[in-house]
């Protein structure tokens, strides 16, 4: 998506820019805005997009299979929360193991999916793992 000109910005977000540190030549140039724009580092906004992602989808994929929500706090909204108060690093690596972990399942390897089960980081809620009802059990 390409940006807007300089001058069809509104006056307060180009004072703003200005502000933080981003001139009318970085703007056109390309330069990244997430310091201009109040918002932390791109990685923790990548992370940030990819954690709210992750709940939406971990949700919406496992309801849609059942036909219900079997855990009231499985909410998009609270598996975001948990995600993102591991941290960044601890966050993606969460993520990671969990795809992982379906991929398996659903290929049919419930082996190597309840090996990583029980190898979960036991720190964390088991409803942050869709299938502990199956392995937890």
């Amino acid at each position: 998506m390409a940006r807007k000109g300089w001058d069809q910005l509104s006056g307060k977000y180009r004072d703003r820019l200005v502000r933080k540190g981003v001139t009318e030549h970085d703007y056109s140039s390309g330069a990244p805005l997430h310091g201009g724009r109040g918002h932390g580092t791109a990685s923790k906004e990548a992370f940030m997009r990819r954690s709210a992602a992750f709940a939406r989808d971990e949700v919406k994929s496992k309801t849609s299979r059942r036909g219900f929500n079997p855990l009231p706090e499985r909410t998009a909204g609270t598996i975001r929360a948990h995600v993102r108060g591991m941290g960044r690093v601890k966050g993606e690596a969460y993520m990671a193991k969990v795809k992982k972990m379906t991929r398996l399942y659903e290929r049919g390897d419930t082996e190597e999916a309840r090996r990583m089960w029980e190898q979960r980081d036991t720190s964390q809620p088991d409803y942050l793992y869709f299938y502990h009802g199956i392995f937890g059990y």
